[in-house]
């Protein structure tokens, strides 16, 4: 056999994505499984559900799929040791006594709390930590370990001392509460369930993420000496200050969840041996959290071309100019701007009856998307229909697709549509005249090389790596910002000649640079790379 055909085995570690839920990250694992079956994948996949199903067909060389679900388990080792025979967790049980937490477990834990404030670039010390924490899990119990009396005991101390060491950086009503100090003993006993996860021995690991699946990562590298590649799509710590930042929490649960991400991705970023961002802009952050030149190689995504193929507009949109969006409807895809430009755009060029179609899922973020049927009935100056959308969406999952199927019945869709799953993914951006994108974080998305290598011109918010993907091909806008991205889409519709060139240089940049399989090759020339790093 050829040392280009020895076959390799990767841990590769995923979070909220493959092979349970769809998008731009999930449909990458699944590039890079189907098109390296050389390859045999052991996939580690933290999800927030334990009743979850596969979105995706699992090829032969996926050897081994760990399911870590956080949320939703009384007995996490049903879903995480279902090899484990349940007289070895009982017996687990009994051995974890109140003697053995307050010897092995409460000095690990204690020094695993105090990374949270004392996190820097060399997370050596911590991640020691992690290893015999997740050694303790091999033998002791989960679930009792966290519910001991003294584990509460070292947790509070342990947070509120910032507060009394350093009482004048703080205001008083920043000081935690007992509810803010229960929640966040409860939230991080979950987000830590991988230690309790088997770890397989394999020749590299791959986390797709700079998170709390990447903990496998550091355990692997410090039990077998496996060399870790780590993939950063949108950068993670970039992402949680978005997102944490935009929520209704207390002072001191927004600073525990950002210290916490902070924590993680710099554990990701020691032991990693090789940070592949998908883009270049990703490697501004990694450098500003300190990660070492020499570590840094950016891949850039790429599409197959021959499955990505330009052609007419079908009927069903011919007649219209139609503006396009693959996306699922939640928060970072910042579906709301999008639709205030839709309006924008029809009221500036009324007379060519311009519609929006958005395609992808409208039940990934349910309280989103009845915010977005919210805003359409606005525009549309419909107040009564409003209150009959918001009656109908109810609160789960279900509910909201009806409330969007009732938008439609109520013709408050004229303007913009919710496509919803559309069958044919590489047909979406054939047809619209251009698509759009207008989120507030992006790695380097596929949504755009898949409208590009179509030779349909973008639209996009300037975020991530869509300028370098799309900059001489397209059109690059401030993010939120919705008369600027409605400026770009009328002068791509009113310029036809525009529009044609634009699309027939975008299709030749991604013959030239973005095709699947030279995002493949750089990855299995990583493999081989860093498989040799190993020792033995």
């Amino acid at each position: 056999m050829k040392d280009s055909d020895k076959r390799l085995s990767v841990l590769f570690e995923t979070e909220g994505t493959y092979p349970y839920v769809g998008g731009g990250v999930s449909t990458w694992c699944d590039i890079l499984v189907r098109e390296l079956p050389q390859v045999d994948y052991h996939i580690c996949a933290v999800t927030g559900d334990p009743n979850v199903k596969f979105k995706y067909d699992l090829m032969p060389n996926v050897r081994q799929i760990i399911h870590v679900p956080l949320w939703g388990t009384e007995e996490p080792a049903e879903f995480i040791l279902p090899q484990v025979p349940f007289s070895e967790i009982y017996l687990r049980k009994q051995e974890t006594t109140y003697q053995v937490i307050e010897e092995k477990f409460i000095p690990l834990f204690h020094h695993f709390l105090q990374g949270m404030e004392e996190a820097g670039p060399d997370m050596t010390p911590y991640g020691r930590t992690i290893h015999e924490l997740y050694h303790y899990f091999q033998q002791y119990d989960y679930i009792e370990s966290f519910k001991a009396p003294q584990v509460w005991e070292v947790f509070r101390d342990e947070m509120l001392r910032p507060y009394r060491e350093r009482p004048d950086d703080f205001l008083p009503e920043e000081r935690p509460n007992l509810y803010d100090l229960t929640t966040a003993l409860r939230w991080l006993n979950k987000l830590l369930m991988v230690l309790n996860a088997p770890i397989p021995d394999t020749d590299v690991t791959h986390a797709t993420i700079a998170a709390f699946v990447g903990l496998a990562s550091v355990i692997a590298k410090l039990e077998y000496g496996t060399p870790m590649l780590l993939t950063e799509h949108g950068v993670y710590i970039r992402e949680r200050y978005i997102h944490i930042s935009a929520t209704g929490l207390t002072y001191f649960l927004k600073r525990f969840l950002i210290n916490l991400s902070v924590y993680m991705s710099r554990l990701c970023y020691t032991y990693a041996d090789q940070i592949s961002p998908v883009c270049n802009f990703n490697q501004r952050w990694e450098r500003l959290y300190g990660v070492p030149e020499e570590k840094l190689l950016t891949i850039y995504n790429g599409v197959n071309p021959n499955v990505f193929v330009p052609g007419p507009k079908p009927e069903k949109t011919r007649d219209r100019p139609t503006v396009v969006a693959a996306a699922r409807i939640f928060p970072l895809k910042d579906i709301k701007t999008m639709i205030r430009t839709a309006y924008l755009v029809n009221k500036t060029i009324p007379d060519k009856d311009v519609q929006f179609i958005v395609y992808g899922s409208v039940t990934a973020d349910p309280p989103y998307v009845l915010e977005c049927l919210e805003l359409i009935a606005d525009e549309e100056g419909r107040p009564e229909e409003k209150s009959r959308i918001i009656e109908a969406a109810g609160a789960g999952a279900k509910e909201i697709s009806k409330a969007v199927d009732l938008m439609t019945e109520l013709g408050l869709d004229r303007v913009f549509k919710f496509g919803k799953f559309h069958p044919d993914p590489p047909k979406i951006f054939l047809e619209g005249d251009i698509s759009i994108l207008t989120s507030i974080s992006e790695g380097f998305p596929y949504t755009v090389l898949e409208s590009m290598a179509c030779g349909r011109p973008v639209v996009a918010t300037d975020v991530g790596g869509v300028r370098e993907a799309l900059e001489g091909f397209g059109v690059v806008c401030k993010p939120r910002d919705p008369q600027d991205l409605a400026d770009g889409v009328i002068k791509l519709l009113q310029n036809e000649g525009l529009r044609q060139e634009l699309g027939r240089k975008a299709r030749n940049e991604v013959l030239a640079k973005y095709r699947t399989s030279t995002s493949v090759d750089a990855y299995w020339e990583s493999y081989r790379r860093l498989a040799q790093m190993k020792p033995g």
